[in-house]
């Protein structure tokens, strides 16, 4: 069974590898499974959770006591670690979405300080990448083509666009498509509008229930044809 986490809020590496495995305790919990075993490729984890290391630190040690608490309610338990290629590529897709969020927070810095990191090829990026973009007044702005900037919005900021242009003065629920249009020409941008909009049109419950559905069934189209030939042009 494979479950995917989404924290709603700012976390390290070990503190999401300490959700990861609350989460998989209260899974199996909720399974009423009495034999565990529990892999991780957080070698600092493991050895917590096997107490080789003391937690000096208060949040370590409140969730090694949760974690506790949860294995007493097993039989039988262990806890393995397990190299990075043996875990699926979990790790992978994990990096590659902090790698993309630290070129966003990047971004901003080096538009106005012009410093790039070491790495030549995240220097190269970067460099292209603020071809497009501009900083006003500290606000990170997308330069757009032939009209005006459009400001560049947090998750936050653009749900909240979303919510205004969609169930706003005007109610007028539009499409996907036509919600992530509307957001652009209000003069607002983000990289994943056109896709965030579908989610959210599709998560709309009166537009569901009430939005016109066609009918009629499908049928395959069968040809006519003239009992003799020319007899459509009147002809006798």
């Amino acid at each position: 069974m494979e479950q995917a986490i989404r924290l709603s809020f700012f976390a390290s590496n070990n503190e999401a590898e300490d959700d990861v495995v609350l989460v998989e305790l209260d899974l199996a919990l909720v399974l009423a499974a009495t034999k565990l075993e529990i892999r991780s490729d957080s070698q600092l984890i493991v050895e917590y959770i096997q107490q080789e290391y003391e937690a000096k630190d208060e949040h370590m040690a409140r969730y090694l006591a949760m974690v506790e608490s949860h294995l007493k309610k097993l039989d039988e338990w262990v806890i393995r670690r397990v190299p990075v290629k043996r875990m699926g590529g979990r790790r992978t897709s994990r990096n590659s979405y902090h790698s993309s969020h630290k070129e966003a927070v990047m971004l901003p810095v080096y538009l106005k300080t012009r410093e790039v990191p070491r790495d030549e090829k995240q220097a190269h990026k970067l460099r292209i990448q603020a071809i497009h973009f501009t900083l006003i007044n500290d606000q990170l702005y997308r330069r757009s083509f032939g009209g005006p900037n459009l400001k560049c919005l947090s998750e936050l900021d653009a749900k909240y666009v979303m919510v205004e242009l969609y169930e706003g003065v005007c109610d007028n629920h539009p499409g996907g498509r036509t919600l992530a249009h509307h957001a652009y020409m209000q003069g607002y941008y983000r990289p994943t509008m056109k896709r965030d909009a579908e989610s959210y049109v599709k998560s709309c419950d009166r537009c569901q229930r009430h939005a016109p559905i066609p009918r009629v069934l499908y049928e395959a189209f069968n040809p006519v044809t003239s009992p003799w030939l020319f007899a459509q042009w009147g002809w006798t």
